[in-house]
């Protein structure tokens, strides 16, 4: 796994809203937040991770969750828009699950369709992950206080050895997707039988704008063809 090195300094701190001058214009575009999703104010909302919402139609229920990723890679909202989708089918007879299905309205350039997770091939930024055992009375070196900002820096004399790190310090690696997770969590294509029900994450392009947003669902009897209605889970991007 490649870790970048150059400009890793300034890269955290254009995450954390300290742009440097000199290099503002190059780091306000990359410190630019994209919306986030969340119910809109007339959606029936249900308790589950993240912020989900729900709706029924011919006896298909459909909830969708947003910030419910807590997977690898940690900061996949950076580059895509995940929500995690449960379908639940009480109806009578067999229903389709099938990517097409699903679509974003309300953003420019039309509906947007969740990519499916083989298909995905971009690169997103993830910090390097930090000390994983419990450490008790303990101060980071100085100079590594930028890379683990729970921990208190030593206010003492701690230079640090010539040669050793080098100029720079890998702050962020650069992580290749689909990851593992991102495959291992998508909703499958399918059919959901009579009673059944199924889970998984939906990865739409990222969303750029504010405004209402919501994902429509159609639903379609897996053996007949037949359409069995539309689902409207209306959100809203701030």
């Amino acid at each position: 796994m490649p870790i970048l090195t150059e400009g890793t300094l300034m890269l955290r701190r254009c995450i954390h809203g300290h742009i440097l001058g000199g290099i503002a214009g190059l780091l306000l575009a990359g410190c630019a937040l994209d919306p986030e999703l969340e119910p809109a104010p007339r959606a029936m909302t249900v308790p589950g991770p993240g912020q989900g919402v729900e709706a029924m139609e011919s006896g298909v229920r459909v909830a969708a969750f947003t910030e419910a990723w807590i997977a690898t890679p940690d900061r996949l909202a950076q580059v895509l828009t995940p929500i995690l989708i449960r379908v639940d089918n009480r109806s009578p007879v067999p229903v389709a699950i099938r990517y097409e299905a699903f679509r974003l309205n309300g953003r420019p350039g039309g509906p947007r369709l969740p990519i499916p997770p083989y298909r995905i091939d971009r690169v997103v930024m993830e910090r390097v992950p930090t000390p994983g055992y419990p450490l008790r009375r303990f101060e980071v070196a100085p100079y590594l206080s930028p890379y683990y900002p729970g921990f208190t820096p030593f206010g003492g004399s701690f230079s640090m050895t010539p040669g050793l790190y080098g100029t720079t310090f890998p702050a962020f690696t650069q992580v290749q997707l689909p990851t593992l997770d991102m495959m291992r969590l998508a909703l499958p294509e399918g059919v959901v039988r009579p009673g059944g029900e199924t889970s998984g994450f939906l990865y739409f392009p990222d969303v750029e704008t504010q405004g209402p947003t919501t994902l429509v669902v159609s639903l379609t009897n897996a053996e007949t063809g037949a359409r069995l209605g539309t689902v409207n889970l209306p959100f809203v991007a701030r």
